[in-house]
This record gives structure tokens, sequence and C-alpha cells, in this order.
């Protein structure tokens, strides 16, 4: 992928719905990219695995999800990692891997308030644009005043995806299903078979 710039959006997705998509397309239009890399963790370092759905289940639902766009691409770098997957150490296997390519990181606009938190923060400003996906009622003056911080700290190139005031969640859909509520439209009808098929989020 020689000169392209390349969106990456990681997460544990499960399950993926229509917020990811939304975010996803809004920084491909947005900021030019040729395509944009959904990878779903396979050990993340915030969760434990025995509270996360297979992860080759949640590569098919991603799969399934976004079929129709093919600028939408499943990465299973990390879903195939034994180890615990740092964002780091991805965009450092990413740089290698498209060394002419422009990489772009993907982040709920909430996460830059403990991006100070994660492991190398340093390195990942290094090899990354940030994209930082903020809502349209996002106070921005605040995002503003985080993003100058962060330049500051880490000498981050952090722009800004602006995104509709879509509130959705993994978590609640989870909840919805073991509650027996309705989850339609909430996410493509093809992740809701799969959903159905497996038995999934019952006992959440």
């Amino acid at each position: 992928m020689m000169n392209k710039k390349i969106g990456i959006l990681g997460g544990t997705f499960d399950p993926i719905h229509y917020g990811h998509l939304l975010i996803a397309q809004n920084a491909l239009y947005q900021h030019g990219l040729d395509c944009v890399l959904f990878m779903p963790n396979g050990n993340p370092p915030h969760k434990t695995n025995n509270n996360i759905t297979d992860v080759s289940i949640r590569c098919t639902m991603i799969e399934n999800a976004i079929a129709s766009n093919d600028k939408f691409i499943l990465d299973a770098y990390e879903a195939t990692n034994k180890s615990i997957s740092y964002t780091y150490e991805t965009l450092q296997y990413l740089k290698k891997r498209y060394k002419d390519a422009k990489l772009y990181f993907i982040m709920g606009a909430d996460s830059l308030n403990d991006f100070h938190k994660w492991r190398n923060p340093d390195v990942i400003a290094e090899n990354c644009i940030i994209l930082a996906a903020a809502r349209e009622q996002c106070d921005d003056s605040a995002l503003q005043l985080r993003i100058e911080k962060l330049k500051d700290l880490y000498n981050a190139d952090i722009r800004i995806v602006k995104t509709v005031n879509f509130f959705v969640s993994s978590q609640d859909i989870r909840r919805r299903v073991s509650c027996g509520e309705p989850i339609l439209y909430l996410l493509p009808n093809e992740v809701i078979k799969i959903i159905e098929l497996n038995s999934l989020y019952l006992d959440s």
C-alpha cells in the first residue's frame, strides 16, 4: 500500500455495531483515507478472556458487517496474537508492514483523557496520526485544550473526526440481548443472525 493513508480501528468488537461503522466511514471520508483496518483484540490488556466472545466469532461478525464496503478490511493480527496486544506494538508492526503508508489511528475523543495512561503513548504518537472521533454535542473548547496538551507532551498529530450523535455501545447490546430487549437497527442484520445462531450474550 505505497503512499496510501490507512485508518486503523481497534477494539474488542463484541459485537461490532453501527457506531463503529459510522466512525470508520466518517474518518475515511473526512480525512481522505484509502481504507480502514478493523483490528479486533485477541488478548486486550484491560479485559480477561473469560468474558469475551471467542475471537473467531468476533472476526466473523466483523467480516459480515463490513462485507459491502470494499474500503473496510478485517485485519486479524491482534486476534491471532497470543500475548497481550498493546497499541504501540501493533503500530510498530504496521509501520514495518506498510513502509510507505501513513497510519491513522482512530479512537474516541473521550479516550484522549486517559491517553497518558496507555502503554508508551510517545511511541504511539511517533508512529501514527491520531484521529479523535467526537460527537456533534462535544465541547470543542475542552477537546482542543486536551489535544494541545497531548501535542506538547508527545509531539502528537491529533485531528478530529466529526461523527453523529448515535449512542450505542457493545456493552448495552449485550445487556439488551440478556434481557430479551430488541437490538434491531443498532447493528447489521448479518451480525444479529450470528448472535442468535451462537446464542451469544444470553448470560451477560
